[in-house]
Order: C-alpha cells, then structure tokens, then sequence
C-alpha cells in the first residue's frame, strides 16, 4: 500500500487511492449527494441505510470522471441502478479490501460488502450501538480521475493543498443539505 494523501481545493477534499503512470483515481469525501443508501431498494445496503450515498467524483457535470454520460442525465436514473460503486472504511481484515495506509491509520477501500455487515452486527443480529457506521464507512458513486501527470502539475501549480490522510478526518459524515 502507499501513503495516502488528502488534497483540498476550494473545499473539495479528495483522497487519491491510485496512482500510476497511467494516471490517478481519488473520490471526493465531502459531495453527498441528497439520497441515502435506505433511499435505494438495493437490500444489502440497508444495514447502511442512514449513510449518505457521495458522489464521489466533482460537483459539476464538466468535471472529468470514468462514466460517458455526465452527471446531468443521472436525474432519470432508476433509484436500483445507483448502487454505490465504492466504499472506503476503517473495518480491517474485510476479504477483498484494499489498504490505503495513511498517516494516522489505514482506510480500507471496497472488500465483501457483507462481510462488512457482520463486522457492524452485534451477536443479536442487531446493529450494535457502539457500531453505528456513520463515521466508519463511506459510499460513492463514482470516482474522479486525472491524465497521467495533470495532478502533479495541478499540485504544481498551487491548486491543491496536500495533509496526510486520517481515516477519522476521511470518514467524518458529510451530509446533504437537500433530501429528497
């Protein structure tokens, strides 16, 4: 794993989770976007279902991310077809996850997502209390992605400030000031 960092630029937080010569991937902590993973008739996320589904990429639909169509057309979107894509969180030893290893801890991004599940259940089936998941994971529904060499030159020339990550700080819930 590498060390992570955060970037910021007008308030957008990003976390890269790969970088190559190819080019980088990071998703944004703070755009939710206004539904929550109880909003979308998906079961297996209903354990998650106060948690916010982020957008994960930028804000405005001109801003590059891995899907051809762009945000805009997303309104038409059957609520089923908006299953998160990703999902970071702080629950180790998940089979199929990998380790972002920060600063103050590691980030753990994607793995079985109900294997997760259990790692929030008490042994009553119940969510436990003490393991409430806001806080502990986050979904997005997309990613946001650079060139090879477009971020070391945005980070270049002053358009990023860099932290190093901190799982708590990347995990802090961010919700959307609209619902629907």
């Amino acid at each position: 794993g590498m060390k992570v960092v955060v970037f910021e630029h007008n308030g957008m937080k990003v976390v890269v989770f790969e970088h190559t010569e190819m080019g980088t991937g990071g998703l944004v902590l703070n755009c939710p976007t206004p539904l929550e993973l109880g909003d979308l008739p998906i079961p297996r996320f209903q354990q998650f279902k106060d948690c916010p589904l982020m957008l994960g990429c930028g804000v405005s639909p001109d801003d590059d991310d891995n899907t051809s169509n762009n945000a805009a057309s997303e309104s038409s979107i059957a609520l089923s077809d908006l299953a998160p894509w990703f999902w970071l969180h702080d629950v180790p030893n998940i089979p199929g996850s990998y380790t972002l290893v920060g600063a103050n801890g590691n980030l753990y991004m994607g793995g079985n997502i109900d294997a997760i599940s259990q790692a929030f259940m008490g042994s009553n089936g119940m969510t436990a209390a003490a393991a409430k998941p806001d806080g502990h994971i986050k979904f997005f529904r997309r990613y946001k992605s650079w060139t090879s060499g477009e971020l070391e030159r945005e980070i270049r020339s002053g358009q990023w400030r860099c932290f190093p990550q901190d799982p708590q700080a990347a995990l802090e819930p961010v919700h959307s000031m609209i619902r629907f």
